[in-house]
């Protein structure tokens, strides 16, 4: 899938939130697709988060900037990347999702079709889970940047 991408990074809770922005040519993390995030949105927005561009407490994740998931949030985060990551196993091994209505390709309009090879989206969120269990235990926390 081309397009725009959302980073999670896991980083040792010694690290100050303020100094996030040392973290922005990490590779190290796990890249998710816009159009995924946006897929399950509604259910992120039910995670308390830690805005620090703002340094105000907030439920969701930012969609463009910086969000922060700590022990505070990683408990329902990690019960809702968990759902969808059953969820998405059950699927065939090329996923096809509905997207956006868009009119790019029919000038009458027509939903979008996400499609992503499921082995390829299970293994995120299941490293995603695995930072997940981590922050829960307050010793790590997760980094995300937004498109």
């Amino acid at each position: 899938m081309a397009g725009l991408y959302h980073d999670f990074l896991l980083l040792d809770h010694s690290v100050e939130y303020s100094r996030w922005s040392d973290y922005t040519a990490e590779t190290n993390g796990i890249t998710l697709h816009d159009d995924i995030l946006f897929y399950i949105q509604d259910t992120t927005m039910w995670i308390p988060t830690f805005n620090p561009s703002t340094n105000k407490r907030q439920f969701g994740l930012n969609r463009w900037g910086v969000t922060i998931i700590n022990q505070d949030g990683a408990s329902k985060a990690f019960l809702i990347f968990k759902a969808w990551l059953d969820l998405f196993s059950q699927g065939p091994d090329l996923l096809t999702l509905r997207g956006l209505y868009s009119f790019e390709e029919d000038p009458d309009g027509a939903y979008d079709r996400i499609q992503i090879v499921k082995t390829e989206l299970t293994s995120k969120l299941r490293e995603i889970v695995r930072y997940l269990k981590l922050t829960r235990t307050g010793t790590h926390y997760i980094l995300h940047w937004g498109i």
